[in-house]
């Protein structure tokens, strides 16, 4: 029982990450979009290369993380039944520290203010556009 109540957890959790997935990918355009407004140049490569790049070092800090907070919860795979500090440290990957992490995400989007400036850029990136196509 108790492994169907996690598998649906973890199948609820992933569902609710998609659209965290999803903007993601799609924040990425709007970064190359402002750095060419900004310094008229559009660098598409450097910025995915730098976001995949993100990725996998984020990728590995968080499967080390997982190990340290194991063994920071004196997790022994030896035992049948694990201590409450092993249960409080699976807890905390699962629950305490996505939680902390979404709640930074969430106020460091909140100061963004692409949504405001995005109209005038994209304005402003047409119109060099158009100067250019016209050279």
């Amino acid at each position: 029982m108790k492994a169907t109540a996690i598998m649906v957890g973890l199948f609820v959790k992933g569902f609710g990450l998609v659209p965290l997935s999803a903007g993601l990918f799609s924040m990425i355009g709007d970064v190359i979009d402002y750095g060419e407004w900004k310094t008229g140049y559009r660098v598409d490569g450097l910025t995915n290369s730098a976001v995949s790049f993100g990725m996998k070092v984020g990728i590995g800090i968080g499967t080390a993380l997982t190990g340290w907070v194991l063994a920071w919860g004196k997790y022994d795979a030896s035992l049948e039944v694990q201590g409450a500090s092993a249960i409080l440290s699976m807890k905390s990957m699962y629950i305490y520290i996505p939680l902390m992490l979404y709640l930074i995400a969430a106020i460091l989007l909140y100061f963004t203010n692409m949504d405001k400036i995005y109209p005038e850029m994209k304005k402003d990136l047409e119109e060099r556009k158009k100067i250019a196509d016209a050279k």
